[in-house]
C-alpha cells in the first residue's frame, strides 16, 4: 500500500482547492432519499426487466417520494393550518382531525 502511485495521485487531487470542491458536492448523499424509498414503499428490487423498464420504475419511486415531500411541506404550511380552521372545501366533510373523531359535526 505504501508507494502507491494511483493513491498518491488521488490524494494529491483531493488535496487541492478543485478537488475540495468536488468533495463538497458529494457531501450531500443520495443514501436517505434511497432508505426512504426502501422503507415506505417496502422497495427492495426492481420489477422491470430491462434498463428502459427498470428506470421508469425508479423515477415513478422517486415521483413518489417527491410528492410524500410536498404533502408533508403543505400540511405543516401556515396557509393549510389558516384553511382548516374555516372548514373544508367540500361541505359536508369534517375540517380538521378533532371534528373527524366527534363524527363531523
Amino acid at each position: 500500500m505504501e508507494n502507491d502511485p494511483i493513491r498518491e495521485e488521488a490524494k494529491a487531487k483531493a488535496d487541492s482547492e478543485k478537488g475540495k470542491e468536488i468533495l463538497k458536492q458529494r457531501k450531500s448523499v443520495p443514501e436517505p432519499v434511497w432508505g426512504n424509498i426502501q422503507v415506505q414503499d417496502e422497495w427492495k428490487q426492481m420489477h422491470g426487466r430491462g434498463m428502459d423498464n427498470a428506470s421508469r420504475e425508479f423515477k415513478l419511486h422517486c415521483v413518489m417520494h417527491n410528492i410524500r415531500k410536498i404533502v408533508k411541506v403543505y400540511f405543516n404550511s401556515p396557509s393549510y393550518h389558516e384553511t382548516s380552521t374555516r372548514g373544508t372545501i367540500i361541505q359536508g366533510l369534517p375540517a380538521n382531525k378533532a371534528d373527524l373523531m366527534r363524527g363531523g359535526e
